[in-house]
């Protein structure tokens, strides 16, 4: 199937990206074990300073996973609070909650 327009292109990654983010809430809340986060501070290669935190849990059946949460271009000089702020952030923008 092609798409009419680029419009058309932008609403299914939108959903894609709904639907990805809500199964892994759901997993999230259906974890059998505390969930920690890292992050990891990189570099991409046009240069931009990019934040990864990354989820590590057992899952519903008993098995290890890990899931992306979020991957934040950052701006500026990078401070030292930067991955606290940076996981604050992405929790205020999500509905998990923090047990």
């Amino acid at each position: 199937m092609l798409p009419a327009s680029a419009s058309t292109i932008r609403a299914w990654i939108v959903r894609s990206y709904d639907t990805e983010r809500q199964m892994i809430q759901k997993s999230l809340g259906k974890s059998r074990s505390r969930i920690d986060s890292i992050t990891d501070l990189g570099t991409s290669p046009n240069h931009h300073a990019l934040l990864g935190i990354v989820a590590h849990y057992t899952n519903e059946n008993g098995r290890l996973n890990k899931a992306l949460l979020a991957l934040l271009k950052l701006l500026g000089h990078i401070l030292e609070r930067i991955n606290a702020d940076a996981l604050l952030m992405w929790f205020e923008s999500t509905t998990l909650k923090i047990r």
